[in-house]
């Protein structure tokens, strides 16, 4: 069977989701899998959850809650115990009704690439990643944003670190990734932009380490335009489906 490996970006709570029922009930009917990144709203979450299969893609993320930030990082102090207490947070606010280690998170969201940050970043993740092979919960590092990172971030040594405990543990850790083409003609700037996810299978190829588990969080041409051009919208989307064609790319 051919099908969209494409899926629903919720973002919020409240506006229109007219549609997201249909869309779930049709790949219930089908078999096929159902994706849903829902973002502060457990809503859209929970209903992929209710269908109770082990293929669907179903991610979670949570901006704050009660002052509290759950999505930017300070890039001070002891990254590890940074990453204890958002890890703590997370957990602590997580809706009682989605299962974490059926549900994916993301902790940081389009993080700095600063090179004084990055560093940082990648120490703050590896300690995540281990916190949730502990607690057996499932966590996506990084969030990062269209055109990043750098070819140079996946070789650190506590990225490649935490890219080896990805492939001990692919069912719990992975790596969220946003690609976006940023004009009408998706195929623009591969694999700068739509793609770019091959500098990181590039990097684990020459450490020899498994392609991790990986999900596009945002995909699309701009953040908030669907005006595909010159081919059409099926056409777009059929040509980055064979760019995303990897077992490990959810």
């Amino acid at each position: 069977m051919t099908y969209f490996r494409f899926g629903v970006h919720a973002a919020g709570v409240g506006g229109n989701y007219d549609g997201f029922g249909q869309y779930v009930a049709a790949c219930n009917a089908a078999r096929v899998p159902c994706i849903v990144q829902a973002v502060d709203n457990a809503g859209p979450a929970e209903a992929v959850q209710q269908l109770a299969r082990p293929y669907d893609v179903i991610v979670f993320r949570m901006t704050g809650r009660d002052g509290i930030a759950l999505d930017l990082l300070p890039y001070s102090g002891d990254p590890a115990a940074f990453a204890r207490l958002r890890m703590a947070n997370i957990a602590n606010y997580w809706p009682p009704e989605l299962d974490r280690s059926k549900v994916w998170t993301v902790p940081v969201n389009e993080p700095s690439k600063e090179p004084g940050d990055i560093e940082w970043l990648a120490a703050f993740t590896l300690e995540c990643g281990r916190i949730a092979v502990e607690t057996g919960t499932r966590h996506l590092a990084y969030g990062w944003s269209t055109g990043t990172p750098e070819r140079d971030f996946w070789q650190l040594p506590d990225t490649l670190e935490y890219l080896r405990l990805c492939g001990s543990y692919p069912h719990l850790l992975g790596v969220s990734l946003h690609e976006y083409g940023l004009d009408d003609d998706i195929t623009d700037a591969s694999p700068w932009l739509i793609g770019r996810f091959e500098f990181l299978h590039e990097v684990c190829r020459t450490h020899a380490i498994p392609y991790p588990t990986i999900i596009i969080g945002e995909f699309g041409w701009r953040e908030a335009s669907l005006r595909p051009s010159p081919r059409s919208f099926r056409e777009q989307l059929g040509w980055a489906q064979g760019v995303y064609d990897y077992p490990n790319i959810l």
